[in-house]
């Protein structure tokens, strides 16, 4: 377990991405995005400018070649920003009008971004190297929160207290979900998460709820403070969700067994983030002013 203390001491991470190659980590807060070195926790770079507290916190995440940081910056448009780590990374602009809730897809090939107009919703997956843009599913009304099966087969969406699941792999873009669910009491989704071949849908308010795609069940496993915060993440190949539920640990949860794998705590306080690199052998948890990044033996 390494923690690393961030250079600005209250800058509070709301969403955190390792690169491809698990060499960078990048931690997104209110608008602001620090990429560290994720072994030794140097920072390589601040991004952006402080925005608003967001009700739902959007993805972050590397491109493929790892040459450049997507992030989000709510009062620009387009609100998705690539920010080169390198000057001479190529890098394009985000389509204009797009990406009010995004993705980065596990390896940074794809961004999965939302496109609204006239009172409907299109998930367009975009190569942020190439520039070129694929359509895929579409609904009415908007969404507010994008996650991406680490297979990229499937891509789920949230707005208020409703959440969507798509299939993305099939030749034509899907209009009809297949399969939706709703939380309890009509709690709005803060964050949300799918596993690796998209058979379930984690999604946290007031509580963490489980979706099963297959059958429709859902089900609730705890409490969770109702605050913006990407902190759920299922492992990049086993239906293992971390969690934190705004609390000072780090849950990992056997989503078919329905089991408490384990608990991890630091002393850091409040935990508001939490993701796996892309091959699963690491996670990584965010604090205010603090990231812990640990080994992951499953």
């Amino acid at each position: 377990m390494r923690a690393f203390d961030l250079s600005e001491p209250d800058f509070r991470p709301l969403a955190l991405a390792f690169s491809a190659d698990g060499r960078a980590l990048a931690a997104w807060g209110s608008g602001r995005v620090c990429v560290l070195d994720a072994l030794s926790g140097a920072v390589l770079g601040w991004f952006g400018t402080p925005d608003p507290m967001p009700h739902e916190a959007p993805g972050v995440g590397f491109t493929a070649d790892g040459r450049a940081v997507v992030a989000f910056r709510h009062g620009l448009r387009p609100p998705v920003q690539v920010y080169p780590l390198d000057p001479d990374a190529p890098v394009r602009a985000c389509p204009k009008d797009h990406g009010f809730a995004f993705e980065v897809g596990r390896t940074g090939q794809f961004v999965y971004l939302t496109h609204d107009s006239a009172g409907q919703f299109r998930i367009v997956r975009w190569n942020p190297l190439s520039g070129k843009t694929t359509p895929g599913a579409w609904g009415r009304g908007d969404l507010r929160v994008l996650a991406v099966s680490a297979d990229e087969q499937w891509v789920a969406g949230a707005r208020g207290s409703n959440v969507r699941v798509w299939g993305f792999g099939g030749p034509e873009p899907a209009a009809r979900a297949a399969r939706q669910f709703k939380t309890a009491n009509g709690a709005a989704v803060r964050a949300l998460a799918l596993a690796s071949d998209g058979t379930f849908a984690a999604f946290r308010g007031p509580a963490v709820w489980f979706g099963a795609v297959g059958d429709g069940k859902v089900w609730t496993i705890a409490e969770a403070a109702d605050r913006p915060g990407r902190d759920l993440a299922f492992h990049p190949s086993r239906p293992v969700l971390a969690y934190t539920a705004g609390q000072p640990e780090v849950v990992f949860y056997e989503v078919p067994t329905r089991t408490e794998l384990k608990r991890f705590a630091w002393g850091v306080g409040q935990l508001r983030a939490v993701c796996f690199s892309a091959d699963g052998l690491r996670c990584a948890a965010a604090a205010r002013g603090k990231i812990v990044v640990w080994d992951v033996d499953l």
